[in-house]
């Protein structure tokens, strides 16, 4: 039976959680986070608030974290339930349980490529954009270890020294959303790995906590600090193991085909970007797009990144059938997303059009534009 999981979103959740006597209601709003409210309500139930997404510590010792139409609890027995978006309502309490869930959050997590559950251990396998020399793009692949008690560890491959990278922000990231987890009374650190079938419940309900709080906060980070990156050239060989990031380049114009011609596509297209629900979870803002066809089937515009205020331009080219690709570059946008935010889709003679975009290694959605 193939079982799905959700991903639910726990950093820059974590905060300390306020206490308030039962019988009374208290609202408060974190200084500094805008987007964070706490609500104590007259059970001594607390809730915290974050972009829709709701954490509540109830009153009778059990833990729920609503996002949208799905929900994760922890229960009063340490094992953690999980309720989808289809309303199927699935349980960790053991191994297999824990292996099912790890494997979604590979398959839903960017930047994250594998999850290993070890017997005193879990370990979160990453990649981060890096430069080579500090001079081309590429990836570096490295591994999260959260180790029974509570150490981490950033282990990377001997070639690491050839790299500009940031992983002391990943290691000190994780650390502070982990601590922030056993301060809230939320995860046990001395209880994460396989466990025994004495203990299997508990520590299943715990690894489950761990693999979240490692996969989200590592994909935030590495889109936060990653270092930009320069593509290499398009006759460059990339490094072994490298990804590359495409350049903000235009491709060739193939001969036009019937039907449409570049011309069926000129002119000025508006519309807007959007995170999917992963990348949305750990902080990957929305925003604009807008950009001018010409007659040779090339464009420029800028890209504007929500409650920003600031313009990035970029450009790229569409096909006489309407295929389109293209690079907008972010560095230094003070936003989540740093490097280049590349889309790809289709422009319909129509005038409408949509497509995918991202950002390597880290956000990633879609996006629609009209003319």
């Amino acid at each position: 039976m193939n079982t799905s999981f959700l991903k639910v979103p726990f950093i820059g959740v974590f905060v300390a959680v306020f206490a308030a006597s039962v019988g009374l209601a208290h609202a408060y709003v974190v200084p500094g986070r805008t987007d964070l409210n706490i609500y104590t309500d007259s059970s001594g139930n607390t809730t915290v608030n974050r972009a829709g997404t709701n954490i509540t510590n109830n009153a009778n010792g059990t833990t729920s974290v609503d996002y949208g139409s799905r929900t994760i609890t922890t229960r009063t027995d340490g094992s953690v339930q999980l309720n989808d978006a289809n309303g199927r309502i699935i349980t960790i309490r053991n191994n297999q349980d824990l292996d099912a869930y790890a494997s979604t959050v590979v398959q839903e997590t960017p930047a994250i490529t594998n999850i290993e559950i070890k017997n005193n251990r879990i370990e979160v396998a990453y990649r981060q954009p890096a430069r080579f020399l500090g001079i081309f793009g590429g990836s570096l692949a490295g591994t999260v270890s959260v180790v029974n008690g509570g150490t981490v560890e950033i282990n990377l491959p001997w070639y690491r020294f050839l790299f500009s990278k940031n992983t002391a922000s990943v290691k000190s990231a994780v650390v502070a959303q982990l601590q922030t987890g056993v301060n809230n009374g939320t995860l046990n650190l001395d209880s994460i790995g396989t466990g025994t079938e004495k203990n299997i419940t508990i520590t299943a309900g715990n690894s489950a906590r761990v693999i979240t709080i490692v996969s989200s906060t590592v994909s935030a980070q590495v889109s936060v600090s990653s270092p930009a990156v320069t593509p290499l050239p398009a006759t460059r060989t990339a490094t072994p193991g490298a990804r590359t990031v495409a350049p903000v380049a235009r491709t060739a114009t193939p001969l036009p085909q019937p039907g449409t011609t570049i011309a069926s596509f000129v002119g000025s297209w508006n519309g807007r970007f959007a995170p999917n629900s992963v990348s949305a979870a750990v902080g990957c803002p929305g925003g604009s797009v807008s950009f001018n066809v010409k007659s040779d089937g090339s464009f420029q515009g800028p890209v504007n990144i929500d409650n920003l205020g600031t313009a990035f331009y970029g450009g790229g080219s569409v096909n006489n059938a309407g295929s389109m690709s293209g690079g907008w570059s972010l560095s230094g946008s003070g936003s989540v997303m740093q490097g280049t935010i590349n889309l790809s889709g289709k422009l319909l003679a129509s005038g409408t059009g949509s497509g995918t975009w991202n950002v390597p290694g880290g956000c990633s959605g879609s996006y629609s534009v009209n003319r």
